[in-house]
Order: C-alpha cells, then structure tokens, then sequence
C-alpha cells in the first residue's frame, strides 16, 4: 500500500479489500511514527469492509491471515 493513497479521501482500498479472498494484514509498524500525511488514518471504509466480509482464520507472530466468510 502506497501511504498518502490508500489513506486519502479518493482511496480504492475498500474495494480492493472488498475484491480479496485472503487478506495477510500486520501490526509490525503500528508504533512507527513520522511527522508525515501518511501517518494520519484515512476513512473507515476498509475497515468495515474487513469486519463485514472477513473472518480471522490464523495468527502468525506480527501477521494476521484473514479470510472471505
């Protein structure tokens, strides 16, 4: 993901995430900061699309794999 894209206002990240089968998603930059655009969160579209559509099917260390219901 492209920061400052997949954040912005105009971002298709809801509807890639919305077109997957498997997302493989990681908490491993979370506590990155940098006084920079892409910091900021962007819209909760993906978010929900990940919460309707999805279901958690494994852990691996920093990595969650998620999967279509």
């Amino acid at each position: 993901m492209d920061p400052g894209h997949a954040n912005g206002p105009d971002s298709r990240l809801a509807e890639d995430i919305a077109s997957a089968d498997v997302l493989v998603l990681t908490d491993r930059y979370d506590a990155w900061t940098e006084p920079k655009a892409s910091a900021r969160d962007g819209p909760d579209a993906p978010n929900a699309v990940l919460r309707e559509r999805f279901g958690l099917r494994a852990m691996h260390g920093a990595y969650a794999i998620y999967t279509r219901r």
